[in-house]
């Protein structure tokens, strides 16, 4: 299927399970599939079914509510196995309710490969949805990729190869070289990449030639291509064939790359660039908490910020809160409850957090932290890049001073995720 792909309002399906029993020799990167999805535009509905009960996928439901993806829960009685097609009903009943409920939703991006579920893609084309489909290599079903519009293998998500030992990247650049001679006036990035499968094949993605996304991919061809980055504010980047301009120079290039991976990076983790709105969160759970007489689990602390209008939070939204706050340690999440789902556990203060000052700090350090490890910053890191993130005025002392504090604070830490480590 050739048929270019448009971006919109995007449901993400994920079959756990499969997922889980077709990679067994290696860690699931969660993250790496809800990238995928986010790349066909707004992610209104992602969903991930297993038994979570058992230890093999319960391991996971951290991660999987970090990114906002809520886990669904299909029980299942076991006899020494696994349990089979109860997972694909509620999926499958699941999409076909999706399609009258939220009709504006026009991807599907499913997660599985089984061929049970091919009346399901097949009714989802009917009415004119557009299907991404991903499955292990183990779980291949020549039907179901078939049936999709956009077919990628899971291992290709996660690849961890080196662009300059992957066969086939000279028919790739010769590729590439085409398209743009024939865009003079510049090609959206998307609008390319559709362009690339048309001419290669449905399933090409630049993560199989070892490239961690299309825009790191397009900076190692900047004798081929110039590549205008995204605004600051949104949108998509451009490309130009290099004879409209010149090379690029690797720091020009560079910097609108890091632009747009440190974007990338916030919204990943639920950020909010609104200074005001963001600490006006984090008061309310400071208060929540705080001023509790009871244990709350996490769905009841939602369930109050909920029940305040001017500060609702989605669940998926919340859920990326919990787990920045307990990855600094400003959240203690209650361990040792492996039956437990994660909204189900007890939440609290740590000790170390009793002032609103004290939970707005570690969450902001909790911030730069991530953006220093992902490497989406190197050093030497500079206080008004944190000033400019945190929504800080660099030309008040007192601001400088805070972010200088952040700074000094995230270069001393390391990333933890004790959510990951309760969940395991």
């Amino acid at each position: 299927m050739t048929a270019e792909i448009q971006a919109g309002q995007v449901a993400l399906l994920i079959d756990f399970e499969n997922l889980v029993r077709s990679v067994e020799e290696e860690d699931i990167d969660c993250e790496a599939v809800f990238r995928l999805a986010d790349e066909y535009g707004r992610v209104l509905v992602a969903n991930a079914y297993a038994d979570w009960r058992m230890k093999d996928v319960n391991q996971y439901q951290t991660e999987l509510y970090g990114l906002g993806i809520e886990l669904v829960h299909v029980l299942g009685h076991r006899h020494g196995g696994w349990i089979k097609n109860a997972v694909d009903v509620k999926m499958a009943v699941d999409a076909v309710s999706l399609m009258s409920s939220l009709p504006h939703i026009n991807v599907f991006v499913i997660v599985s490969g089984d061929r049970d579920f091919i009346h399901v893609l097949k009714e989802l084309r009917r009415q004119g949805k557009a299907v991404i489909g991903v499955s292990p290599n183990s779980a291949v079903s020549k039907d179901f990729s078939a049936l999709c519009d956009r077919f990628l293998r899971y291992e290709a998500l996660t690849s961890t190869l080196e662009p300059t030992d992957t066969e086939g990247i000279e028919e790739v650049r010769s590729a590439l070289e085409g398209i743009v001679r024939d865009s003079p006036d510049g090609i959206l990035g998307s609008q390319l990449k559709t362009a690339l499968r048309r001419t290669l094949s449905s399933t090409f993605d630049e993560s199989a030639y070892g490239f961690t996304s299309f825009a790191t991919f397009l900076s190692k061809m900047n004798d081929i291509v110039r590549v205008v980055p995204a605004p600051a504010d949104g949108g998509d980047l451009r490309v130009f064939p290099i004879s409209t301009g010149g090379v690029v120079s690797d720091e020009t290039d560079s910097e609108g790359i890091r632009r747009a991976q440190q974007g990338k990076q916030l919204r990943n983790l639920g950020y909010d660039k609104d200074a005001r709105r963001r600490r006006r969160v984090l008061s309310r759970l400071f208060d929540i908490l705080s001023n509790s007489q009871t244990p709350l689990t996490v769905a009841e602390v939602h369930a109050t910020l909920e029940a305040d209008d001017a500060e609702a939070l989605s669940w998926g939204k919340f859920a990326k809160y919990v787990r920045i706050l307990s990855m600094c340690g400003a959240l203690v999440v209650e361990k040792g409850q492996d039956d437990a789902l994660f909204r189900e556990r007890p939440v609290s203060l740590s000790s170390g957090i009793d002032t609103l000052d004290s939970i707005v700090q570690a969450y902001e350090t909790a911030i730069v932290v991530r953006l220093i490890a992902s490497g989406v910053w190197s050093p030497p890191f500079d206080v008004n890049q944190v000033c400019a993130v945190l929504g800080q005025d660099e030309d008040s002392s007192d601001d400088l001073a805070y972010c200088e504090g952040v700074l000094e604070a995230a270069m001393q830490r390391k990333p933890v995720d004790p959510l990951g480590e309760a969940a395991s």
